[in-house]
């Protein structure tokens, strides 16, 4: 298991965890599982497979991402 801040590419163009989870594990090869949110008054908050009707369901900056990686190299 591995995590790693979610780049900006994931905010502007997947932007939220169905589209990010799928275009890890078809294009990356590795799986996302969850991912770690930032509120607003900074306390963070780990989503496990949120779906469409989760707050966290959108992909914000700075988001950190959970993945299972053969190596940490695959999740950076």
């Amino acid at each position: 298991m591995y995590t790693e801040t979610l780049s900006n590419y994931f905010v502007h163009d997947l932007k939220n965890f169905s589209d990010a989870a799928r275009f890890c594990l078809v294009e990356l090869n590795i799986l996302l599982f969850a991912i770690e949110v930032c509120e607003e008054n900074g306390q963070r908050r780990l989503a496990i497979n949120p779906d469409r009707t989760s707050q966290y369901y959108r992909i914000a900056k700075r988001t950190r991402g959970f993945f299972l990686a053969g190596s940490s190299e695959e999740a950076s």
